[in-house]
């Protein structure tokens, strides 16, 4: 069984050095979607201390690292849901 660990082969990285132009526009355009729904947010407009782009960032960095982890969909879910809240100082 083949397996995708970082150990084993990095195809992440591959995919940078091969497509990099592509994978940093897929990048800047799913930041952007995140910049966009942060500004039409109603509670970021009335609670928010950060731009909706600096939370984007901070948002998109954290998901990267979490996603690293290799927990479940579920578990990545809640964590990004705290974050967001945290970025956004939105009360559950």
């Amino acid at each position: 069984m083949a397996t995708f660990s970082p150990e084993g082969l990095d195809i992440i990285e591959t995919g940078n050095m091969l497509l990099r132009d592509e994978i940093n526009k897929y990048k800047a355009s799913f930041k952007l979607k995140i910049v966009r729904a942060l500004t039409e947010s109603k509670e970021l407009k009335k609670e928010a201390i950060c731009s909706p782009k600096e939370i984007a960032e901070t948002l998109y960095l954290c998901g990267l690292s979490w996603k690293d982890e290799r927990c479940s969909p579920a578990d990545f879910r809640k964590k990004m849901g705290i974050c967001v809240r945290v970025c956004c100082r939105i009360e559950k």
